[in-house]
């Protein structure tokens, strides 16, 4: 049986202040046949990653994004980030 890989993380656990994002050790996700494994050197934060953490949307985009995300807290997206400079490693 093999261990599962794992890595660091900031994990997205609530909506809210900056508070919300929690460094954590997760699973090493295993990429599919046409994907890649990235190791993270340095990420940005970008307006949309803030306006999704504070779920900061016009009305009607509220409920459809939480519908995506997660109701009472993210579960689709627990690890935000849209850019990022690093090696691919697999």
């Amino acid at each position: 049986m093999t261990a599962v890989q794992r890595m660091q993380a900031v994990v997205w656990t609530a909506y809210g202040p900056p508070d919300v994002l929690q460094p954590q050790e997760v699973a090493r996700p295993a990429p599919g046949a046409d994907e890649v494994l990235i190791k993270v050197h340095a990420a940005t934060v970008i307006a949309g990653d803030c306006e999704m953490r504070r779920l900061q949307f016009p009305l009607a985009l509220r409920i459809p994004m939480r519908l995506y995300v997660g109701w009472r807290k993210p579960q689709r997206v627990p690890i935000m980030g849209q850019e990022m400079a690093g090696e691919v490693v697999a």
